[in-house]
């Protein structure tokens, strides 16, 4: 999933889309290095959020009235691991 992917270009660009250690290859977004999550993350607030270790796929559609609103992006992304983070624990524990 990581090759080819530049993530010294990416770190270096003006907008790495607040994810520091992050990276981003054919419209994906990697939040963090050698992790199992891919983003797409639209202008007004859209997101697809991939988590491939805990087999979670989330869509999130949005018409934030700012185009690039950093803070809700990142609130997203957390909303979105917690989702993930719960399912693969109920899947651990059989629920």
């Amino acid at each position: 999933m990581w090759e080819g992917i530049s993530m010294p270009a990416f770190a270096a660009s003006a907008d790495a889309h607040g994810l520091p250690g992050g990276a981003y290859r054919s419209k994906f977004c990697f939040p963090e290095a050698g992790g199992d999550v891919a983003l797409c993350l639209g202008i007004h607030g859209q997101l697809v959020y991939l988590d491939r270790a805990n087999h979670v796929v989330g869509v999130k559609l949005s018409s934030w009235p700012g185009p690039l609103e950093r803070w809700k992006h990142l609130a997203s992304l957390r909303m979105f691991e917690a989702i993930s983070a719960h399912l693969a624990s109920r899947e651990a524990d059989g629920s």
